[in-house]
C-alpha cells in the first residue's frame, strides 16, 4: 500500500491570492463604515455610551484584527505552495543522487 500527500499547488496558490484580496476589501469596507459612521454611536445610545465604550473599542479592534488574519492566512497558504513545492524538488534530486525514483 502507498500513501501519499499531494497538494494543488496552483489552486492554493489562487486560494491564498483570494484570501489576501478579502482581506483588503474587508479592511476597506471597515475604513468606509468607520468614516462614515454607520459604525460606532448614532446618537441612540447615548446614555449607554460609557458602559459600551469598551465594548465598541474592542469590537473594532476585532474587525481590524480580522482583515490582518484574512491576510495572513493567504500568505500562509502561499507559503504552503511554495514549501511543498520545494520540497518536492529537494526529494526528488536526492533520490534521483541514489538512483532511486520519486514514484
Amino acid at each position: 500500500m502507498t500513501e501519499s500527500l499531494e497538494i494543488a499547488r496552483e489552486a492554493v496558490r489562487e486560494a491564498a491570492s483570494r484570501m489576501v484580496i478579502l482581506g483588503e476589501d474587508f479592511d476597506a469596507a471597515l475604513q468606509g463604515l468607520t468614516e462614515s459612521g454607520a459604525i460606532g454611536d448614532d446618537g441612540l445610545l447615548a446614555g449607554f455610551l460609557s458602559a459600551l465604550a469598551e465594548s465598541l473599542t474592542e469590537a473594532s479592534e476585532m474587525r481590524a484584527a480580522l482583515s490582518h488574519v484574512m491576510a495572513a492566512t493567504g500568505d500562509g497558504l502561499r507559503l504552503v505552495a511554495s514549501s511543498t513545492e520545494a520540497a518536492e524538488a529537494a526529494s526528488g534530486e536526492h533520490l534521483e543522487l541514489r538512483g532511486e525514483s520519486w514514484a
